[in-house]
């Protein structure tokens, strides 16, 4: 925990801007002699060490933001130090500190993804921050709501018509990171209403990554 704490204080030369991927990357030398940690010389060459930090400021005291990781388990890899420094400040805002220090192995990613895991946008401090941010800007209520419907998901959407939206759920500040539950009108004039086909679809847009997922639901 010492190790994390200074870690989050200490900037350049520990921690070194990347203009190309525009992070702070760690000097793992430099790392080695500030802690006096012993580099592993039986490290395979298909391993390679990484280490990003990243800062956000959130709308919400550190009390609920340690509760909401409480909630979450924990990932299952081979870090070094790694986590995140909550700070909180009496007018209910929280400045987040992530670490992200690992150990990982590139072998076996597929070439249309090994740019993303390289640029540090997949598993990266930014991408944990832009995970949490994207948690917080769902209130308790409208979670338990995608989660009902997400149990009734099933993936083979295949049908002909027109699509009306039944309903959207906006999820944070962002118009178009939502929720929507649409009705597939068929042309089939025998189709009665109650066969109509439902689909739930989900579009999450964040400073790291964007994607569209859709399911068909069981009425």
């Amino acid at each position: 925990m010492n190790q994390l704490v200074q870690m989050s204080l200490v900037g350049f030369p520990l921690w070194v801007p990347n203009i190309v991927h525009r992070q702070l990357l760690i000097n793992e030398e430099f790392h080695r002699d500030m802690f006096q940690t012993v580099a592993n010389v039986m490290r395979p060459p298909s391993v390679k060490v990484e280490g990003t930090r990243h800062t956000e400021i959130f709308m919400m005291d550190h009390f609920h933001l340690v509760d909401i990781f409480h909630g979450h388990g924990s990932l299952k890899c081979r870090k070094m130090p790694s986590g995140c420094i909550i700070q909180g400040a009496s007018n209910g805002v929280s400045r987040v500190t992530w670490i992200e220090h690992v150990e990982v192995e590139d072998q076996g990613v597929h070439p249309l993804g090994k740019p993303i895991v390289d640029s540090f946008l997949a598993f990266g401090a930014e991408r944990w921050l832009a995970v949490l941010a994207r948690q917080l800007e769902r209130d308790p209520k409208t979670r338990r709501d995608i989660l009902k419907l997400a149990e009734k998901m099933v993936w083979d959407v295949k049908a002909i018509g027109e699509v009306q939206e039944i309903v959207r759920i906006t999820n944070g500040h962002e118009v178009d990171n939502c929720v929507s539950l649409s009705q597939v009108i068929s042309s089939n004039a025998n189709t009665r209403p109650d066969d109509e086909l439902l689909v739930l679809e989900e579009c999450i847009t964040d400073p790291t990554s964007s994607c569209l997922i859709y399911a068909r639901m069981d009425a």
